[in-house]
């Protein structure tokens, strides 16, 4: 995993990476890492947010989330989701829902988002737990349909949707998009990389990548997005052990 080799990077400022919010508080719960999320990395800034959400063929029957969870419900083990790494936060949506609806799903791993995307496309599965840059280009195609929102926002390509929450099902996931280095790297050249990278963020070129690639623009401090990434470590831990999807609680 990329994020477990900038942990045993040399901290010499000459390599950053990427320090996501999922691989650091929610993935070392769901599955073994060689890194310390809490202590192994220095955080640049935060730049973003994944928006997440639960999609359906655009012929499909099910016309609302309800919809879906109802026939589940009915019909434990029927419905097909496909997703990637169950470790991630489609892993928690799928879990969460579970354990809120008292349903069952048949999760189908794939190796990615677009294989994922693909099944769906093809009717091999009944729905899909996807990313926005993914799911929005074949939203515009009218191919799929957004049921709902798994984040803890609404998409503003797709406004009219809800979230899971305003649908009455209390499971949210975020993760945000950061840059970082590994611990140890020296003051100022951290503080060079923090003011450069920050202003980078005004650039129209980077505003319009993110656009294209369908991220929530968000800046978060280095202080402010270590105090996400413990917060959210602590909480997600907890969840997840509650929603049975623990490292500690699979089936060896």
């Amino acid at each position: 995993m990329a994020t477990g080799l900038l942990a045993g990077a040399k901290p010499d400022g000459y390599t950053m990476g990427d320090t996501t919010f999922s691989p650091l508080a929610i993935g070392p719960h769901m599955a073994e890492v060689t890194y310390d999320s809490l202590k192994d990395f220095e955080y640049i800034m935060g730049y973003g947010e994944w928006m997440y959400g639960f999609l359906v063929k655009a012929d499909s029957p099910f016309k609302t989330f309800h919809d879906i969870v109802n026939y589940a419900r009915a019909n434990p083990g029927k419905i097909k989701i496909a997703m990637y790494a169950q470790a991630s936060p489609h892993g928690v949506v799928a879990g969460g829902m579970e354990k809120v609806a008292g349903i069952k799903w048949d999760v189908v791993l794939f190796k990615g988002g677009t294989e994922a995307m693909t099944a769906l496309l093809g009717g091999h599965v009944d729905a899909n737990s996807q990313v926005a840059d993914i799911a929005v280009p074949q939203i515009k195609a009218g191919k799929v349909r957004l049921l709902a929102s798994t984040s803890d926002t609404r998409w503003k390509w797709v406004p009219d949707v809800p979230t899971l929450r305003e649908l009455g099902y209390n499971v949210a996931v975020t993760s945000y998009l950061a840059t970082g280095t590994p611990k140890g790297v020296p003051k100022p050249i951290l503080d060079k990389l923090r003011a450069v990278m920050e202003k980078a963020m005004s650039d129209p070129e980077f505003l319009k990548v993110m656009e294209n690639f369908y991220f929530k623009v968000q800046y978060r401090s280095p202080e402010e997005y270590r105090k996400i990434v413990e917060d959210g470590y602590k909480e997600y831990e907890k969840f997840i052990m509650e929603i049975g999807l623990h490292r500690s609680q699979q089936k060896k």
